[in-house]
């Protein structure tokens, strides 16, 4: 079996769905929680979700590049926290 058919038959069953469609996801309360957490940091919902799911499948990718658990498992995930990123100045700060 080739990488692709290998690809989809391991995303079959739970795969993302197509681009353009929506995914669904119950809020219960621990998500209610951290979504008014990201939101507390200037995120709407739809951007908190997307930016969330980005930080964390380039944190599993990173872990999978290297070599920290098998591609393919879930790495143990610890918490990294960073200063605030800088925003560019304008002209008129700058002078």
């Amino acid at each position: 079996m080739g990488a692709y058919a290998e690809e989809q038959q391991r995303t079959k069953k739970g795969g993302p769905p197509e681009v353009g469609k929506l995914a669904g996801a119950r809020v219960d309360e621990l998500c209610y929680e951290d979504l008014l957490i990201l939101a507390r940091a200037g995120m709407n919902t739809t951007d908190a979700i997307r930016w969330s799911l980005t930080q964390m499948a380039n944190a599993i990718n990173a872990a999978w590049v290297r070599g920290a658990c098998p591609e393919g498992t879930m790495p143990k995930i610890t918490m990294w926290v960073g200063p605030p990123e800088e925003k560019p100045k304008t002209d008129e700060e700058a002078a």
